[in-house]
């Protein structure tokens, strides 16, 4: 058995391992997703959210410059920190803008600079704090470090957290929000339960994140509106009215201070058709209902171990339990336990029916407290059946097994095979491309896909498939 100071010193090494593994992945990331390269763009690139922008809408039929593309990736010297600029761009896109905010201010930091550490060293950062939290969110509920531990492992070292991570997006800001909503309100719950007075600054501190969340992606709301709805019917099934009362007027306050801003600056919901998209997937539910399938496929593919371990666990239990003839004893933590799982899991299955695209990034931020299910079943063991201890050698041997297993499979969002595979543009960075448009929409997303990759060349003329192109009177070419 660990004592304190063996366990603090266990979780710190063990955050060490996760962000030395964070940093290796980093390095390993050799190219980027489109919605990675819209995250730079839409971030820096100066009242033009996308690349068409900057040449009145359209590209066809212009020439973009090498200068230009870099533009569009980065803060100019003369653009730092130009939040007014990258809320502008977002009402123009699909997303709120808290994320794109940070990304800018961190790319101020950096003038002229493109790199895929700008995004990676913050998310390092917060996937530490979302650890941290779920640390604490573990202890405050079970009393024991252990409980922590295994969360912390079996999430930081998990393919998906991992994923998180890399991929320069806003998920890994919004997973921080989550947990971090979480633990505020069981720390509210608990208050309640000790007849204490909740203090105003935790009150103030619900309202800041569930409006902070909502202002980083709007499927926020989901574990927010669950969350939050159950623990206020919590306090009022035990009569604590003032703390329910406190509750809602902090969590309808950060949402109603979201719809202000929301109504007032960005508005974008229904840009590029995405909004009417998730609502035509959430009225075809019986149809897209095999979707949850894929996405628990996506969960088991991304969190083998945690869920095997889920899985032993549950076994052990309902196996030892039956051979001692006896139901499992609940307590009241468990109810506790319910409040902040159960609107994951909800949140989970409402938005594998409704996301556009069956991709896990889509609920990355609710894993965190799925994972939790663990902590919460072994708990349920050491009440019912007998403690487990666990040792540092134990915990040791487990994260070099996960760490292997993200070798065999590595994360997503690296795309380590890209390694050296368009070196061959930099051989012609001093000829003109040309490239040739096959739509017109004015986010043109397959240009932002290749966008890095045209940064080789100097000068790239935009055509569609039926113009020809000469400058200085020779052909352009697309290279092969």
């Amino acid at each position: 058995m660990l004592n304190k100071k063996q366990n603090k010193q266990l979780l710190l090494f063990l955050i060490s391992i996760i962000v030395l593994t964070c940093l290796y992945w980093g390095n390993r990331k050799t190219d980027f997703f489109m919605d990675e390269i819209y995250s730079f763009g839409l971030s820096n690139s100066y009242f033009a959210p996308f690349l068409s922008s900057i040449k009145g809408g359209t590209l066809a039929g212009n020439i973009v410059c090498h200068n230009e593309f870099i533009d569009y990736l980065t803060v100019g010297s003369s653009d730092k920190f130009a939040i007014g600029s990258a809320v502008y761009n977002q009402s123009k896109d699909v997303h709120p803008p808290l994320f794109y905010i940070m990304l800018n201010t961190v790319s101020s930091l950096f003038p002229g600079v493109f790199s895929k550490w700008l995004c990676i060293i913050p998310n390092i950062i917060f996937y530490v704090l979302t650890m941290v939290t779920l640390y604490k969110t573990a202890y405050l509920l079970y009393g024991n470090e252990k409980y922590g531990i295994i969360t912390i492992l079996l999430y930081g070292l998990g393919r998906g957290g991992i994923s998180t991570v890399m991929m320069v997006r806003m998920y890994m800001l919004k997973t921080l929000l989550v947990v971090l909503l979480a633990f505020l309100v069981l720390q509210l719950l608990n208050s309640a339960d000790n007849d204490e007075p909740i203090p105003i600054n935790r009150l103030f501190a619900i309202f800041l994140v569930i409006f902070s969340g909502l202002m980083t992606q709007y499927f926020y709301v989901f574990y927010a509106f669950f969350i939050s709805a159950f623990g206020f019917f919590y306090l009022l099934l035990k009569k604590k009215y003032s703390h329910a009362l406190s509750f809602a007027v902090s969590a309808l306050g950060g949402s109603l201070l979201f719809a202000y801003v929301y109504f007032r600056f960005i508005n974008n919901v229904n840009n590029q058709s995405v909004g009417n998209s998730v609502l035509d997937s959430a009225f075809a539910f019986t149809q897209r209902i095999h979707q949850v399938l894929v996405f628990c496929k996506k969960l088991f593919l991304s969190f083998p171990v945690a869920i095997c371990v889920c899985s032993v666990l549950i076994l052990l239990l309902l196996f030892n339990t039956a051979v001692k003839k006896k139901s499992i004893v609940f307590s009241h933590k468990d109810l506790l336990s319910c409040i902040i799982i159960v609107p994951a899991i909800l949140s989970f299955l409402f938005i594998s029916v409704i996301a556009v695209y069956p991709e896990l990034r889509y609920v990355y931020s609710v894993i965190p407290m799925l994972i939790m299910i663990s902590a919460w079943i072994l708990n349920l063991y050491d009440q019912n059946v007998k403690k487990v201890e666990i040792s540092a050698k134990s915990i040791t041997i487990c994260a070099v097994a996960m760490i292997i297993i993200l070798f065999i499979n590595e994360p997503e969002w690296i795309y380590s095979s890209h390694s050296g595979k368009y070196d061959c543009l930099k051989e012609s960075e001093a000829s003109p491309c040309i490239y040739y448009l096959t739509d017109d929409n004015p986010a043109v997303p397959a240009v932002t896909q290749d966008l890095v990759q045209l940064t080789d060349f100097n000068d790239v003329c935009f055509l569609y498939k039926q113009h020809r192109c000469r400058r200085n009177s020779e052909l352009c070419f697309r290279p092969q």
